[in-house]
């Protein structure tokens, strides 16, 4: 009888055990998790032709409407859209990957905002170094935001953060100046741009266009305190890093497999074209999809992607895939080209006639 009770212990301990290590383990990360995930995951920075300061994707409202999934590990590119996408997709961790160390110290300014603002008026005041606007309703509140006096404090509470947070250096700190200086100075009417030498200038969305849609993290209180939330539980890990890298993709796989966790959806911008500029097949195209096949994945994730419209309005078109359906489609040979990559199995069913005619 004795026996018969141990081994029924056992059996259950083993049990208890076995559904720990295959539970996914959700909790939130202390600052010394992020801290160590971000130095750790991390790659050397590259250059690239612009600061992206801002996004230039305004037509995301289609895009975000469509998103079906929900949990789970997201990725992404850039800085401030990837919050929209956080708020409707509400996902357990957020990883956004960038080859600029400045986009890690944009994410760090804006987790500053994120963690001292209750509302949204006051993260977007305190990004444009305003004073908040008075009133609730948007986007009434939004075209207040440039009128408002301006306030210069936020900058000392970001280094200081900064310094705990991530061990920021002097060069680090010139570059959070530099932000804030071109946010005071340009407020609402920012838009991105290329450094000089770059491609041809398009007319770009201003940052007030591009957070002017009704599905713009800013526009509802409740999609804001979603964001606001990941960041006071640090689940919003920026990183230094290349798309087609060799170890912040396969770092942000290792981590989610030891919490059993799945990646939901990629946001990728328009990465692949900089990964394919003479066509689809390219050594860093190759190293973009064998990134994508290490993540341990939900059947139904989805790749989001922007691709340039030349001379047209908007000026980035969106596209929705099922990212384990574009896989196997690219291992098959499915997409011989740009465009084919873009439109196969588009879920947003573009118009017709509306077919890909990407830059030169």
């Amino acid at each position: 009888m004795i026996l018969k009770r141990r081994l029924a212990l056992t059996a259950v301990l083993i049990l208890g055990v076995s559904l720990w290590w295959l539970w996914p383990r959700r909790q939130p990360l202390s600052e010394e998790q992020w801290r160590a995930l971000v130095s750790d995951a991390s790659e050397a920075p590259q250059p690239f032709l612009s600061d992206n300061w801002i996004s230039n994707e305004s037509d995301y409202g289609s895009l975000v409407r469509a998103l079906d999934v929900s949990g789970g590990v997201y990725l992404g590119v850039g800085p401030e859209q990837n919050f929209t996408y956080l708020a409707r997709l509400q996902p357990d961790y957020a990883f956004i990957v960038d080859i600029r160390r400045g986009n890690l110290l944009q994410h760090l300014y804006y987790k500053v905002l994120f963690e001292e603002c209750p509302t949204p008026q006051q993260w977007l005041a305190g990004l444009c170094g305003r004073r908040p606007p008075q009133g609730s309703r948007f986007p009434d509140w939004l075209q207040e935001v440039d009128r408002q006096p301006l306030d210069e404090s936020w900058l000392d509470k970001v280094k200081s953060r900064g310094r705990r947070l991530l061990s920021i250096g002097s060069q680090d700190e010139l570059f959070l100046a530099q932000m804030q200086r071109v946010f005071l100075k340009e407020g609402l009417q920012l838009a991105f741009r290329y450094r000089p030498g770059a491609p041809e200038q398009e007319k770009f969305p201003t940052l007030g266009e591009v957070l002017s849609d009704p599905e713009c993290f800013l526009a509802r209180p409740d999609a804001y305190a979603r964001v606001r939330r990941m960041q006071l539980e640090n689940r919003i890990i920026p990183l230094v890093g290349d798309f087609a890298g060799r170890r912040a993709f396969p770092s942000v796989a290792r981590w989610c497999r030891r919490r059993n966790l799945r990646v939901s959806a990629v946001y990728a911008s328009n990465v692949d074209f900089y990964l394919m500029p003479r066509g689809l097949t390219s050594d860093k195209m190759e190293d973009f999809v064998l990134n994508l096949q290490s993540l341990p994945r939900d059947p139904q994730a989805l790749l989001l992607r922007f691709h340039l419209w030349s001379g047209q309005r908007p000026l980035f078109w969106p596209r929705l895939q099922r990212l384990d359906r574009w896989l196997r489609d690219y291992q098959q040979g499915k997409m011989p080209d740009y465009a084919s990559g873009l439109e196969k199995d588009d879920l947003l069913n573009p118009p017709s006639g509306r077919s890909v005619r990407p830059r030169s």
